[in-house]
């Protein structure tokens, strides 16, 4: 359980960065070659850019994360072959970057939910008073609730990233998961593409009752599958999704996306 929300965290530790290098530029046939600092600096000042460095607070780093996306990284890698070009190249980039923003969105509301939860779980259960026995009383704290729904709809983003991130690397138009999935249904499918069915098939139960939720809250803004806390008779019950542990079933996807993760970069494999 973390110890405090991430929005709430007060610690910083930005890793240092020396300034101090040389640049690598590539000349027109692809050949690199290395800048001087100075005339590094004096192409910039010529020319009139800047050198931007995105770092990120090393607070913010989930490990579980970074293991998947070196794992994806060592995998798309293998694919790179003379052929591909400097855009397919930066696309296959450009969507792994977006995949790992992705996943820490849906890591980011998970957190959230689960402080927010340990938070009301020593309220509700150690404060807690009986009620009478013709009664049940139902609470319906909204940042938890409001977490969880971030949660599931973040879900649709990371598989719109996945399935984009899949189609660039084999070579193919980025498409939305949806359709990403439809075209699996194709006949006469190539062998990576029998392994990706196989996974995506593999994983279609709780993907299918994430979007389930998902698209009930972002178009009828309805999250009826929620119960919150409530009291009967002597007992304390946790939230609940469709009758399961709602922070059971937080850990529970969660684990299942990094499978996916996995599981579906792998099928990529040469």
């Amino acid at each position: 359980m973390p110890l405090g929300p991430p929005v709430m965290r007060t610690a910083f530790n930005y890793p240092k960065v020396n300034l101090n290098t040389s640049i690598v530029a590539l000349d027109p046939r692809g050949h690199q070659f290395e800048l001087p600092r100075q005339v590094a600096r004096r192409i910039a000042r010529r020319n009139r850019f800047e050198l931007g460095l995105t770092i990120k607070n090393a607070e913010d780093v989930d490990i579980s994360i970074e293991a998947v996306l070196v794992s994806s990284m060592e995998t798309l890698q293998q694919r790179v072959d003379p052929t591909m070009t400097n855009h397919q190249i930066e696309a296959v980039a450009r969507e792994l970057s977006q995949l790992q923003d992705a996943l820490y969105m849906v890591r980011y509301h998970q957190r959230q939910f689960f402080y927010r939860l340990f938070v009301l779980q020593s309220r509700h259960h150690v404060w807690y008073e009986p009620v009478s026995d013709n009664l049940a009383l139902y609470y319906d704290d909204m940042p938890l609730r409001f977490e969880l729904e971030a949660f599931f709809v973040f879900i649709r983003t990371f598989l719109d990233v996945l399935a984009r991130l899949i189609l660039v690397a084999i070579g193919e138009p980025p498409l939305k998961y949806d359709k990403f999935i439809r075209a699996l249904e194709k006949p006469d499918l190539s062998s990576v593409q029998t392994r990706l069915k196989n996974v995506f098939d593999s994983h279609a139960r709780w993907i299918d009752k994430a979007l389930t939720i998902r698209n009930s809250i972002m178009h009828e803004a309805d999250f009826s599958p929620y119960q919150g806390f409530h009291h009967r008779d002597i007992s304390v019950f946790d939230p609940v999704v469709d009758d399961e542990s709602a922070e059971r079933m937080a850990f529970r996807v969660w684990r299942d996306i990094l499978r996916l993760v996995n599981e579906a970069v792998g099928a990529l494999r040469n």
